[in-house]
């Protein structure tokens, strides 16, 4: 009695081993982690998401420009739908001890609601430099662990009998399917399974994450590359007039300011109106097959940086929807149209004409 009891405890403890060693987060510097895709940067072409409730896809691409990387992203919702109540014609008043007739009204939040309405939202962007992370994070891929699934009721117990999306990796036109399971019991971090070789493994959970959330992780909403202290001088334009102003310092936070083009001295103005179109930000890219996209765009002032070394400079164009009063910009960097904060952008535009005086 007393061995079989000993043993029982040891298949016992076995198990709850076995059971930590599934579900449990390796110590994230312990450099165990394993390679689930090989390939370098350079052969990566595009990666994409795909969901019951939305899409992504990020392409590397180049222009004149430089390398960058575009987002494209669909976001699905579905919203149920209240039927309309039901009117009743002249005449056709229940009678009394009509039980049907004077049943309650169905209480929506208990009755089903059989109508549905499917909302897509859809967004074209310029990746930003957490984009290029991703991208480099699938450079190659890693994995906490490799796992041993193939018998169908652990693939049930992780969430791969029925995945909740696919990562698509194409390589030099290659394509291999990732399926995305379920979340490891006490941790965020989700099984992939390679759909090609059937190898499970285990991975952290932003690899995941920036993908499903790419239009709100992943969009550069800033309007042009030079850091503000590699920018020698910038050239404001309205119309057939310009300014020419120079960084003084650039390298001294404190000490920088801006002067007019062969003046030595620090003008207040210029200096408070290039630290104001400096912090101008973006808020969405533009989709200009939408119905609401901008219809009658008014240029209201450039500006052209001109970054120190031998570098490219960066035309800043701010225009003007004259039907809403909304700013739109676009540049070298921004390579699309891109919604600017309101209030900020107003502010730098109304104080340009003067400066330029």
């Amino acid at each position: 009695m007393r061995p079989a009891l000993i043993y029982g405890a040891l298949l016992l403890l076995s198990l709850l081993a076995a059971w930590v060693q599934w579900t449990s987060d390796p110590t994230p510097d312990s450099g165990d982690k394993v390679v689930l895709l090989a390939g370098d940067l350079d052969s990566l072409e595009r990666i994409e998401w795909k969901a019951e409730d939305g899409s992504a896809v990020l392409t590397r691409k180049s222009d004149e420009h430089g390398d960058y990387l575009w987002i494209e992203s669909l976001s699905v919702e579905t919203r149920r739908i209240k039927p309309p109540p039901v009117e009743k014609e002249e005449g056709d008043e229940a009678a009394p001890g009509d039980e049907a007739a004077e049943a309650p009204p169905a209480d929506p939040a208990v009755d089903p609601i059989v109508n549905e309405e499917r909302i897509e939202r859809r967004s074209a962007f310029k990746g930003s430099s957490k984009g290029d992370e991703v991208l480099a994070a699938f450079s190659p891929l890693m994995a906490l662990r490799k796992l041993e699934a193939s018998d169908p009721a652990k693939l049930a117990e992780i969430g791969l009998d029925a995945p909740k999306g696919t990562i698509t990796i194409v390589r030099r036109g290659k394509e291999t399917v990732l399926s995305v399971g379920g979340e490891a019991y006490g941790t965020k971090n989700r099984y992939l399974r390679n759909e090609e070789t059937g190898e499970v493994f285990l991975v952290e959970e932003t690899m995941v994450k920036d993908l499903q959330h790419a239009r709100t992780r992943l969009a550069d909403r800033s309007l042009w590359s030079a850091a503000t202290p590699a920018i020698a001088k910038a050239v404001l334009s309205i119309g057939e007039t310009s300014l020419e102003l120079s960084q003084k310092n650039p390298d001294d936070e404190a000490q920088t300011y801006w002067a007019r083009a062969g003046a030595e001295g620090r003008d207040e103005e210029a200096t408070a109106w290039m630290d104001k179109l400096l912090k101008l930000r973006g808020v969405s890219y533009v989709d200009m097959e939408a119905e609401d996209a901008p219809k009658e765009l008014t240029p209201r002032l450039s500006v052209e940086l001109h970054p120190t070394g031998k570098g490219k400079a960066e035309r800043l164009e701010v225009l003007e929807d004259t039907a809403t009063g909304e700013f739109y910009g676009r540049s070298p960097h921004t390579r699309g149209l891109l919604k600017m904060l309101k209030s900020p952008t107003r502010s730098a535009v109304e104080d340009a004409a003067p400066l330029l005086k």
